[in-house]
């Protein structure tokens, strides 16, 4: 009766609302009739918007570490200050680290820390070796979220980004000094495709197999190394053979969709390609856009010398003789294994061979 003296005009001051017109779904709502902005992530690096009024004071301490990064970095006080930072903070300081075009071998595997999952390089491959980055790939295993565009990768790191890394999502490569067979290579190798393995858990019954860590199982059934949670793949300039190959065995793995097809197939964010992955480690550093401004200006390419381009075709000529001489090594071994028999099976074909005479 009160309530119906209010009219429709007035709230009800006891905050009772009818059951059809609450906000809050049931329970038993399916997650897919959810808001998209609420499925989505809280790990998805989305830059937040700037922020009016003065810095906060984590992101006043960030912007000063990083206006002082250059001597932060040196080898005299690096060793004593870094081990005391959070690894969000080092993650935030990374990002910075690329944009003043500070990173190094060195410099990387001071800024790597085991909490980080995301690792964003591009325009660093001129600063950056293969072996620089495998090395800080070891000390990252959390990593979702990993891009290594204009980086020079062969197919030994992307084995090792397998292996350490077995929840990344979403992989960026391409480099005109990259080498593509051997890098293709290794992505096959890490590729989420199921082989039967021997080491496979046996079980008496099915109920048994229940109680089998899911993890391990993963591993035993599809082989370790295997990046079972890869959802997409961006390379530009990826072989023919290795794209047909990803669509055909690796199917749920999107290979350089457009923002267009992210929308409609209902990817998810990360894997638009326009999407820069430490946009939201540098909104919380203090002072960080005049970097970003003088990021966005035009970079040159890396020219590659015609001697690393010789070196680089001459591994590749060795890896491929390699391989076909382990092939050539093993049809000759079948060959004489069928040719060595036992002394009864010698004597057999001696008596067949006497009586057909």
């Amino acid at each position: 009766m009160m309530r119906d003296s209010l009219g429709e005009g007035h709230q009800d001051p006891w905050g009772t609302t009818d059951d059809n017109s609450s906000s809050t779904p049931p329970l038993d709502t399916p997650a897919s009739s959810y808001p998209k902005q609420q499925r989505e992530s809280r790990l998805e690096p989305v830059a937040k918007p700037p922020q009016l009024g003065p810095p906060s004071l984590h992101a006043t301490c960030l912007g000063v570490l990083a206006a002082h990064l250059e001597d932060l970095l040196h080898p005299t006080c690096a060793p004593h200050v870094l081990p005391l930072v959070p690894a969000e903070a080092k993650a935030s300081l990374l990002a910075m680290a690329r944009l003043q075009r500070l990173l190094s071998d060195a410099t990387l595997l001071l800024l790597a820390d085991q909490g980080q999952d995301i690792l964003d390089l591009h325009s660093c491959g001129e600063l950056l070796s293969d072996g620089g980055i495998r090395a800080a790939i070891q000390r990252m295993p959390d990593l979702r979220l990993v891009d290594l565009r204009s980086c020079c990768v062969g197919g030994d790191t992307l084995s090792v980004l397998g292996m350490a890394c077995p929840r990344l999502e979403v992989l960026r490569l391409g480099s005109a000094v990259t080498d593509s067979a051997s890098a293709a290579r290794g992505l096959k190798s890490v590729l989420p495709v199921l082989e039967l393995r021997q080491q496979a858990p046996a079980a008496d019954s099915w109920d048994a197999l229940l109680t089998v860590d899911d993890r391990a199982l993963a591993v035993a059934v599809a082989g370790g190394g295997r990046l079972l949670q890869l959802r997409c793949l961006h390379w530009p300039n990826i072989p023919h053979r290795l794209a047909q190959y990803c669509r055909t065995t690796c199917p749920k793995v999107a290979v350089n969709p457009s923002p267009e097809q992210v929308a409609d197939l209902q990817l998810p964010r990360t894997c638009d390609p326009l999407l820069q992955f430490d946009a939201a480690l540098l909104t919380e550093v203090a002072g960080s856009q005049r970097w970003e401004r003088r990021e966005a200006e035009p970079q040159v390419e890396p020219v590659v010398h015609i001697a690393e381009k010789f070196r680089l075709a001459f591994q590749s000529q060795q890896q491929r003789l390699q391989a076909k001489a382990a092939r050539l090594w093993q049809q000759q071994r079948r060959r004489d294994l069928r040719c060595v028999c036992s002394p009864t099976e010698a004597a057999i074909a001696a008596w067949e061979a006497a009586c057909e005479l």
